[in-house]
């Protein structure tokens, strides 16, 4: 019978031990960098991310546009 006192009672003050911890806040992450617009000819452009990779967009006559 005292094994299960002692059981309880190291059960009730670890619960208590887990129930004052703190809750952490989030931390806020900065936003990434805007890509940088390096060129624009006949529609197709060019822009630099700030990892170094270079993105071509160009418009795609094929398919549908809606607006």
């Amino acid at each position: 019978m005292k094994k299960l006192t002692y059981l309880v009672a190291l059960l009730v003050l670890s619960t208590i031990g887990y129930a004052q911890t703190g809750v952490k806040k989030p931390v806020a992450t900065a936003k990434p960098a805007a890509p940088v617009k390096v060129t624009s000819i006949e529609g197709i452009t060019e822009y630099a991310l700030a990892n170094g990779m270079r993105v071509l967009l160009f418009p795609d006559q094929t398919k549908p546009t809606t607006t």
